[in-house]
């Protein structure tokens, strides 16, 4: 089964592919040019001792098809972006603006297996180190629960390199826990540093996979048993009154939370232990707040005037970004 990467990882990839279908095209061109330049020496001096013709033949030809061989294994192995949750919200809450009745919009349910859930007893307290919080859950998970795999998810790449520190150091220092295997996955990595995360833990071993919300929905890690929520995001929110961006930490929505919760449940029965209340989750946004919503958007208005004439404030967006924010990119 294919396993399903976010759109920054399928971007690099088709980015990769088309890197070496320009490569292809490029020692094609130089094939010919020094074709071209081994003619124009035959012609001046009557002869020139070079390799033959047919041998550089060969050689270019013998390295298109590693090239291609190579883009054959990226565009096999490439898999499909779905946020399931977040597209099918969209789509219901954009139906009229693209003419869509019922009857257009097709869902295909994948197979889920149950998950339980362990809820905190308490609420979230401002400030709160989830990090710490969620090494010490993952610590006794491994010492209380069956064997399988779990994934943490924090909210960036400095947040998955601390845990996966303090964890290290629990285990030198404790001299225990040396079945595990700490493992990240976030948007900085390359996708080569990202498949470590697929490979299998030696027997009687479990691996511990420290991640932000690229695995979320993206990705499908077979032996994932446990999660571990901490129930914060990163985003970038725009301050118009200000005129600046900040990445603010704040509580998930509902529907995130429910796609990690889920990430336990894709190949096998799981569990999800959640670093916050029922009251808190009950608090959260139903949906994802749109990114149109909370970025400064003068690169994007910029953009629109080329092509747009009429008052931009009236501009058909299919999410309309607050008011307030049109104005100050505009001004």
């Amino acid at each position: 089964m294919p396993q399903s990467i976010n759109i920054t990882e399928y971007a690099l990839v088709t980015d990769e592919i088309r890197a070496l279908e320009g490569r292809i095209k490029l020692l094609e061109e130089e094939k010919q040019e020094f074709l071209r330049f081994v003619q124009t020496k035959v012609d001046d001096v009557g002869c020139v001792q070079l390799t033959s013709a047919t041998e550089i033949e060969g050689f270019v030809t013998e390295m298109k098809q590693d090239f291609i061989r190579e883009i054959h294994c990226l565009d096999e192995g490439l898999p499909i972006y779905s946020k399931r949750c977040e597209i099918l919200v969209m789509i219901k809450e954009n139906q009229n603006y693209f003419g869509l009745d019922d009857k257009a919009i097709l869902t295909i349910p994948s197979k889920r297996f149950p998950v339980e859930v362990v809820w905190r007893s308490s609420d979230i307290q401002k400030k709160h180190n989830y990090v710490v919080e969620a090494v010490e859950q993952a610590i006794e998970v491994h010492e209380k629960e069956p064997p399988g795999d779990i994934i943490i998810f924090l909210t960036s790449s400095t947040e998955t390199e601390k845990a996966v520190s303090l964890l290290q150091n629990e285990i030198r220092e404790t001299n225990k826990w040396k079945d595990l295997f700490c493992f990240q996955i976030h948007e900085q990595q390359d996708i080569q540093d990202q498949q470590e995360v697929f490979k299998q833990a030696p027997k009687g071993k479990r691996k511990i996979i420290f991640a932000t919300n690229i695995a979320e929905s993206s990705i499908v890690v077979d032996g994932v048993t446990y999660v571990i929520d901490s129930g914060m995001v990163r985003n970038v929110q725009y301050f118009p009154q200000k005129n600046a961006s900040t990445l603010v930490v704040c509580l998930q929505s509902k529907c995130s939370a429910e796609q990690r919760k889920s990430c336990a449940g894709r190949t096998q029965t799981g569990k999800c232990f959640r670093l916050f209340s029922k009251a808190n989750y009950e608090n959260m946004d139903p949906d994802t707040i749109p990114e149109i919503m909370r970025i400064d958007i003068s690169t994007a208005l910029l953009k629109i005037k080329n092509v747009f004439s009429g008052n931009h404030l009236l501009f058909d967006f299919v999410e309309n970004p607050p008011e307030e924010n049109l104005k100050r990119s505009y001004g």
